[in-house]
C-alpha cells in the first residue's frame, strides 16, 4: 500500500460535529493524518474535486454513520466515490447512533461483508482506533485518557479487589473473631459450669461438714447428756443409799429404843402379874387360913360359890389385914385397874414383838398390824381367864396358864404375819 498523504478520509454530517471532535481527538492521539471537510466545502450543488483529491489521496475513508448522514446527499456521494475508487474493506463505517445502516437505501450494496462497528460496543478510543492502526500497519498506542482510565479502572480494581481482600479479611478475622467468640463463650460456659460445679461441690461438702459438725456436737451433746444422767442417777443411786444407811441406823436406833420399852414393859407386865398373882394369893390363903369363907358371898365353903357380878364384887369387902368390911370397894378398884393395865401393858408388848418379827424380807405392814391387833386381842381375853383361874386357884396353876397363853397368843400372832406376808409376795410375783 503505497503512502498517501492522509490516512484517514472522514466522511461524515455536521450535525453529529460533537462525536466526531472526538473521533479527531483520538486520531490526534494515535497520530493519524486525517482529512475532515471543516470548511464546507460540499456546500454547492456539484461534488466537489478538492473532495475527491482528498478521497484519493486518503488510506482509508471512515463513515460516520448515523440517521443526519443517511439524509446527506454528499456523504452519500463521498460514500459512493470511495466505495468505487478503493478497494473493499478500506471504507470502514462506524455506527453512532441507534440506527440501521443496512437497512438503508444503496448502503447494503457497499457495506455486505464488512465488519460494521458501533459506538456502544465498540469505544472511539480502543476498538476503532484499533481496527484504523491496524488497516494502517500503525503500532497502537493507548490514549492517556484510555491509559489513566485504565489506570483508574486498575486502581478501582485493585481497590476492589483490596477492599474486596479486606472484606474478606475482614470477613475471615470477624469469622474467626466469631469463631473465637464461641470458643470463649464455650470455654467461660465450661468455666461457669466447672465453677459452679465446684461451687456445688463446696457447698455440699461444707454442707457435709456442717452436718458432720452438728452430728457430733448432738453426739457429745448428748454423751454430755448420758454422763449427766448417770452422775445424776449415780448421785441419787449414793443419795439413796446415803438415806437407806440413815433410815438402817435410824431403824437400828429406833428398835434398840422399842426392844429397851418393850423389855421395860415386859418387865412391867411381868411385876404386874406377880402382884396380882402375889396379892390374890396372898388374900386367899389368908381368908383360907382363918376359915372364913364369907367373902364367897353367902356359900358355907367355894365350891358353893356362884360367879355373879354381885358376888364378884363383894369378893374384896375386906381390909388388908383380913378383916370383913361391909361394901368395901377399895380392893375391887384395885384389882380391876390392874387387870386393865395389865390389859394395855399386854397390847404394847406384843406390838414389840411382832416388830421383832418383821424383817426385810417380810416388812411390817397392814397385815402385820391387824394381826398385832388380834393376838393382843386374844391374850388379853386370855390374860383375864388367866387372873380368875389363878385367884380361883393357887399361884403356880395360875402362872402356868399366862405362860402357856403367851406362848400360844405369839405363835397365832407369828402364823398371821407370816401368812399375810406370803401372799403378798406371791400377788406382787405375779
Amino acid at each position: 500500500m503505497k503512502k498517501e498523504k492522509y490516512d484517514v478520509f472522514i466522511s461524515y454530517s455536521r450535525k453529529d460535529t460533537p462525536i466526531v471532535d472526538k473521533i479527531c481527538h483520538a486520531l490526534d492521539e494515535q497520530s493519524i493524518t486525517y482529512f475532515i471537510d471543516r470548511k464546507g466545502l460540499a456546500g454547492g450543488s456539484e461534488f466537489p474535486a478538492e473532495l475527491e483529491e482528498a478521497i484519493d489521496n486518503s488510506s482509508i475513508v471512515l463513515y460516520i454513520a448515523s440517521n443526519n448522514s443517511y439524509q446527506s446527499k454528499f456523504t452519500t456521494g463521498e460514500i459512493n466515490y470511495a466505495f468505487n475508487e478503493k478497494e473493499k474493506g478500506y471504507v470502514i463505517p462506524y455506527i453512532i447512533d441507534n440506527s440501521d445502516l443496512l437497512s438503508i437505501r444503496g448502503m447494503k450494496l457497499i457495506f455486505t461483508n464488512v465488519n460494521i462497528r458501533n459506538i456502544f460496543e465498540h469505544p472511539i478510543e480502543t476498538t476503532l482506533m484499533q481496527d484504523l492502526c491496524e488497516r494502517l500497519g500503525l503500532q497502537y498506542k493507548e490514549p492517556e485518557s484510555i491509559r489513566i482510565e485504565k489506570e483508574r479502572k486498575l486502581a478501582e480494581e485493585k481497590a476492589k479487589q483490596e477492599e474486596e481482600l479486606r472484606k474478606k479479611i475482614l470477613e475471615e478475622k470477624k469469622i474467626q473473631q466469631e469463631k473465637l467468640r464461641k470458643q470463649q463463650e464455650e470455654e467461660r460456659i465450661k468455666r461457669e459450669k466447672e465453677l459452679e460445679t465446684l461451687k456445688k461441690e463446696q457447698k455440699r461438702l461444707m454442707e457435709d461438714k456442717r452436718r458432720h459438725e452438728e452430728l457430733q456436737t448432738l453426739e457429745e451433746a448428748d454423751h454430755n447428756r448420758r454422763l449427766k444422767i448417770r452422775e445424776i442417777e449415780l448421785k441419787r443411786l449414793e443419795d439413796n443409799k446415803i438415806k437407806e444407811n440413815i433410815q438402817e441406823k435410824s431403824q437400828i436406833v429406833s428398835n434398840i429404843k422399842t426392844l429397851k420399852k418393850n423389855a421395860i414393859l415386859a418387865i412391867a407386865s411381868f411385876v404386874n402379874l406377880l402382884v396380882v398373882f402375889f396379892y390374890g394369893d396372898l388374900v386367899s390363903y389368908w381368908l383360907y387360913g382363918n376359915g372364913d369363907y364369907t367373902f364367897w358371898g353367902r356359900c358355907a365353903s367355894p365350891e358353893e360359890w356362884e360367879f355373879t357380878w354381885e358376888n364378884f364384887c363383894n369378893y374384896h369387902k375386906f381390909d388388908f389385914l383380913s378383916n370383913p368390911i361391909k361394901f368395901n370397894w377399895r380392893d375391887c378398884i384395885i384389882f380391876m385397874s390392874i387387870f386393865i393395865s395389865g390389859s394395855l401393858i399386854m397390847f404394847s408388848m406384843m406390838t414389840g414383838c411382832l416388830y421383832l418379827v418383821g424383817t426385810k424380807e417380810t416388812p411390817k405392814d397392814t397385815g402385820t398390824a391387824i394381826g398385832a391387833y388380834a393376838g393382843t386381842f386374844i391374850f388379853a381375853m386370855l390374860g383375864i381367864s388367866v387372873g380368875l383361874g389363878y385367884i380361883y386357884h393357887s399361884f403356880f396353876y395360875g402362872f402356868c396358864i399366862w405362860l402357856l397363853s403367851i406362848i400360844v397368843s405369839i405363835l397365832v400372832v407369828v402364823f398371821i404375819n407370816r401368812f399375810i406376808n406370803h401372799h403378798k409376795n406371791v400377788f406382787e410375783n405375779e
